[in-house]
């Protein structure tokens, strides 16, 4: 095992902690001989060519959320996942929290009926410290407060891990995203976004509203419902299930709790992520947060950007060709 940052004692520290050599350069690190899989969690503005580089190099890819600042940059590491045979996955590991993976198990077996709408609302208080050394002060920069290095605010940082969850859930793709974004702190040198209000519409016609803010004074809430024709299950706030339907040991007409998470940054979840990464490496697989998870969730957000930007609804579908265009993926329609 490697580790590499450019704060040197950051990665003695993680060295000293679990093994392995501090590397003097990232390129030290990717073409080391005792490193298999790299794990990029650096500024976002720096994933893509990070993770494109170890690919090249044969080392399989993990990469922190954002798969990479855009949605132009994120197909280059889907293709070179593609071009050199490895495996690569995005660390969106809130799918795997018990009641995520119970609430998906009871949706599976008819629960819901067909969805039909869901409600999702992310509300933090963020210190201004944040934005110049996140929230353990231990580094300092500017890359959190950039649009150019960050990509996003609120949106694209922390509303990612539950809008995947949802995706995941209810395994219909969205259609149309209409959204509205905005900035409450007016932090100096601050350009991302700090609140945002999605409505979503989907191919089946479901509907879906979002609401996000890293800039609730004294907030610390997540709260996640998706129902259907015959059941509604609260993912999360609290996390229970009801159902006309019996559906395994959910009685008809009756609320049922459903497993409880410890807190928002339960490791637990990170564990079954790193797990099940290591099994789809060992069994040459797609890992279950595969690429194309990290692309569907990034255009999306982009979707919304590009909604809020232009003051209409905008498609995620459009983005994503787009995005494939200018990557020479396609051909102009």
């Amino acid at each position: 095992m490697a580790a590499y940052d450019p704060a040197t004692p950051l990665a003695e520290e993680v060295t000293s902690r679990f093994g392995g050599r501090t590397a003097r350069s990232a390129d030290e690190l990717i073409e080391g001989r005792d490193v298999d899989v790299v794990f990029v969690a650096t500024p976002h503005h720096l994933h893509a060519q990070l993770a494109v580089q170890a690919a090249r190099a044969g080392r399989h890819v993990l990469v922190e959320k954002p798969l990479a600042v855009d949605l132009e940059q994120a197909l280059t590491v889907a293709d070179a996942a593609d071009r050199y045979g490895v495996a690569v996955s995005i660390c969106l590991p809130y799918r795997y929290a018990p009641h995520v993976v119970e609430a998906r198990r009871l949706i599976r077996d008819g629960a819901l009926g067909t969805f039909a709408a869901a409600s999702l609302v992310y509300l933090v208080d963020k210190p201004p410290s944040y934005w110049s050394s996140g929230y353990s002060g231990r580094a300092v920069s500017d890359w959190r407060g950039s649009r150019e290095k960050a990509g996003g605010g609120v949106l694209l940082m922390n509303l990612s891990h539950y809008l995947d969850a949802l995706r995941y859930l209810v395994d219909v793709e969205v259609e149309s995203v209409s959204a509205h974004v905005s900035s409450v702190d007016q932090v100096p040198r601050i350009d991302v976004e700090d609140s945002v209000a999605l409505t979503l519409r989907y191919e089946n016609g479901a509907i879906a509203a979002v609401m996000g803010s890293a800039a609730c004074r004294g907030a610390s809430r997540l709260e996640l419902a998706i129902w259907g024709e015959v059941g509604h299950i609260s993912v999360e706030s609290p996390s229970k299930a009801y159902s006309l339907r019996a559906s395994g040991d959910v009685m008809a007409g009756r609320w049922r709790f459903l497993p409880t998470r410890s807190g928002v940054t339960d490791q637990r979840e990170r564990m079954a992520f790193l797990d099940d990464f290591a099994a789809a490496v060992r069994d040459r697989r797609q890992p279950d947060v595969s690429v194309s998870d990290g692309i569907a969730v990034q255009a999306l957000i982009e979707a919304a950007y590009r909604s809020s930007h232009e003051r209409r609804p905008a498609s995620p579908d459009d983005i994503l060709r787009e995005a494939e265009v200018r990557a020479g993926r396609r051909g102009p329609a």
